[in-house]
């Protein structure tokens, strides 16, 4: 069985982001606002069995009883996928990965000064790959061409069409790989924005890695504006101009080596029978997982949630002839599905909020349906999510950034990835959306108290901005971005956690945010499924331990000025 990569690298890192990453203690009341309205009735959920109630502290790994009727009425276009594509993916990508890798080892290696300039060394640079990888792909979805949306939906898993549409389209900027970065698409004057592009989010990535670095070596005892001095230097600068062109030159080659690969499956069914080129993935059942296996690549899933895909899938999927095509085209989308989020590790597989704290805004805001979700630890049946080609056979909605129309209204939660850029990026959006919507609107997002980012930023000083929540670290609990293969769920917040309520005119009509609403989010968040594993409560007592080991700069004079400033009274 191939090796599946540590969960405990990502909480490791997760931790080193609560006290790194900019996150600041401030005031942890829930709001000061006085319940105006106090005596409205609260607006009913929808469901189908309206004869249905919400259970606070729903045990479920997901809330199938929920149907979810989408207003949006755009098309959801993708190249499909197969899994021997995935393998052919995953093998390009772990050598774009190795080669970035190499790269910086070797840059970091040849830096021998004695002092900040040796902060190289101490740089972690998978969890670097892994943002600028995140936040590249993000931007090559924001410049597709005019004709993206003519991409054909293929019901078919046929490698000769898929190798055929990339082989056209690639070059012309009307398709973008899910995965792989695609660096010489597009005309002379795109390269050229895109490239400089790159090179920024990379040189923001480092300028980050290179201030939690410092602030784990120097604990507060010497000013950060000595990293200006450092980041605006030539060598500095020559050094970030340098991996960036051999990080670009890393990607055109793997993305050359996933079209050789995939050009030589083409040719090869070309010549075979329709049984040798519909080698299905092999089921294996055992105690509490399920093993699915193809071309040698094992991926593990447990019972629970293999039954939640089944059923999404099901739900999804009411067009096959026969029960046998049905059960072939489940196996197929389930090895996709595990192989792709496998293989994006810690960008895609981020923890999402408990159970219960959906179900209170599911009982106060309507609240059933995720901006960023995946078939994984999606809450309910449909949901938006960032790869509609292995997502949607399991009720994806498509991505928040371009294929949801928002203008039917709604309410959306929303826990985004960690990515400063995509907070950002996700900021904006939202603000486009609640500007032209007329139904009524709202989001309700979920980010790390990171104070400094401007993603944060603009969500605290948005015009939208209802109402606003800060929960502090220690009393708040999140469920594992990988639970569908762990044997426990919930794992202590690594950071203060930021709930920002945005809403639209129409929006602030319909949904009144209460004090009461506040105090059941904040019980929710400090609330555990009562039918957890026994081992639950002490694994996460040991987390919390743990925690309070982790080193900061608490008792620093810049983190005592940094904290005073961030402390703003809540809404």
């Amino acid at each position: 069985m191939a090796k599946l990569r540590g969960d405990d690298d990502i909480l490791s890192l997760m931790n080193e982001l609560s006290a790194e990453q900019g996150y600041r203690d401030g005031d942890k009341n829930i709001s000061k606002k006085e319940d105006a309205d106090s005596t409205s009735p609260l607006v009913r959920h929808h469901l189908e069995d309206d004869s249905h109630d919400i259970t606070i502290g729903n045990t479920s790994i997901w809330n199938s009883s929920v149907k979810v009727k989408s207003a949006s009425d755009l098309e959801i276009n993708f190249v499909p996928t197969s899994p021997t594509i995935e393998i052919f993916r995953r093998r390009a990508y772990e050598r774009f990965k190795g080669d970035f890798l190499k790269k910086f080892e070797q840059a970091c290696g040849n830096s021998t000064k004695i002092g900040i300039s040796n902060l190289w060394k101490e740089l972690s640079i998978v969890s670097l790959m892994e943002r600028w990888h995140f936040s590249v792909k993000l931007s090559e979805s924001q410049g597709l061409g005019p004709d993206q949306a003519e991409i054909p939906r293929h019901e078919s898993f046929d490698t000769r069409h898929v190798y055929r549409y990339i082989e056209e389209s690639s070059q012309e900027n009307r398709w973008i790989d899910p995965v792989l970065i695609n660096s010489q698409a597009g005309g002379q004057s795109l390269l050229s924005r895109r490239n400089a592009s790159f090179r920024k989010l990379l040189l923001d990535e480092i300028m980050f890695e290179w201030t939690r670095a410092w602030c784990r070596k120097m604990q507060g005892k010497r000013e950060k504006s000595e990293l200006d001095v450092v980041f605006s230097s030539k060598q500095f600068q020559r050094k970030v101009s340098g991996l960036s062109h051999a990080i670009m030159d890393a990607s055109i080659e793997a993305f050359a080596t996933f079209k050789k690969d995939i050009g030589r499956r083409a040719a090869m069914e070309a010549t075979q029978s329709s049984k040798k080129r519909n080698n299905l993935p092999k089921l294996c059942f055992q105690y509490e997982d399920v093993v699915i296996t193809h071309s040698g690549l094992s991926l593990s899933i447990n019972s629970d949630h293999f039954e939640k895909l089944k059923t999404l899938f099901d739900r999804n999927n009411k067009t096959s002839a026969t029960s046998a095509d049905h059960k072939a085209k489940f196996v197929s989308s389930l090895f996709c599905l595990l192989a792709r989020y496998d293989m994006l590790q810690g960008s895609g597989l981020q923890s999402a909020v408990n159970g219960t704290v959906f179900d209170v805004l599911l009982k106060h805001y309507e609240c059933n349906t995720e901006c960023f979700a995946s078939p994984l630890n999606c809450r309910y049946e449909r949901y938006l999510s960032a790869f509609p080609d292995t997502d949607c056979s399991f009720g994806s909605l498509g991505s928040f950034f371009s294929q949801f129309d928002f203008r039917c209204g709604g309410c959306y939660q929303a826990n985004p990835p960690f990515i400063a850029n995509f907070i950002d990026a996700m900021s904006s959006q939202m603000e486009k959306h609640l500007s032209e919507c007329m139904e009524p609107l709202m989001f309700i997002v979920f980010v790390p108290c990171w104070s400094e980012t401007s993603g944060w930023k603009a969500l605290k000083s948005s015009r939208y901005l209802k109402n606003y929540i800060l929960i502090d670290q220690k009393s708040h609990f999140y469920t594992e971005g990988t639970q569908h293969r762990r044997k426990e769920r919930f794992r202590v917040a690594s950071f203060d956690t930021s709930i920002f309520f945005l809403q639209n005119k129409a929006g602030e009509r319909k949904w009144k945010i209460l004090r009461s609403h506040i105090e059941d989010i904040m019980k929710a968040f400090n609330r555990l499924e009562e039918n957890n594993n026994p081992g639950e409560a002490k694994a996460l007592e040991r987390q919390k331990k743990k925690k309070r080991k982790v080193k900061n700069v608490e008792g620093s004079s810049e983190h005592r000025r940094k904290k005073k400033k961030a402390a703003s009274p809540i809404l």
